[in-house]
């Protein structure tokens, strides 16, 4: 594990969820996925626009976007949405510290360790690109509640 960290933080970050409740990983899991395949788009943009590089080739570059969308992207957003649904100010104060981080001081660790080399998407552009994406899934959120909650009780069971 320790040629492939990336692996070992999104193992991590999936085994978290042991300690969520079942009803709100699936209350959530929609907005997770939905993230995810955001993410996904956005990794195969930033290969073609050079956003970042990931030294290594291909499978490499693969393995660590993957291992950070499925890992903790995907987890970061399941436990947000769990503590903070419902309170918009909240999510966006959770989304704006986790975003930061991000931002900021985890990428600039991951580059020190040759993770990956940030390019076109600099700290402010990533924070930034973020904070959109989060309100884009709350919403998404919303419009999944808010069609549960117009089926009839019988259509859960």
């Amino acid at each position: 594990m320790k040629k492939y960290p990336e692996r070992l933080m999104a193992i991590l970050s999936l085994l978290s969820l042991l300690f969520m409740n079942k009803k709100q990983l699936l209350r959530f899991l929609p907005s997770g996925i939905f993230i995810s395949l955001i993410l996904c788009v956005e990794s195969i943009l930033a290969d073609a626009y050079h956003y970042w590089r990931v030294p290594g080739g291909k499978k490499r570059e693969a393995s660590v976007n993957l291992s950070f969308i499925f890992g903790p992207f995907f987890t970061g957003t399941l436990w947000i949405f769990h503590l903070t649904y419902g309170k918009f100010f909240r999510y966006l104060l959770a989304n704006s510290l986790m975003d930061f981080l991000l931002a900021y001081p985890i990428a600039f660790f991951f580059q020190k360790k040759k993770l990956f080399k940030l390019l076109k998407f600099q700290p402010p552009y990533m924070f930034g690109v973020s904070m959109i994406w989060a309100v884009v899934i709350y919403g998404y959120q919303m419009l999944i509640e808010k069609t549960d909650s117009k089926k009839e009780p019988s259509e859960f069971h």
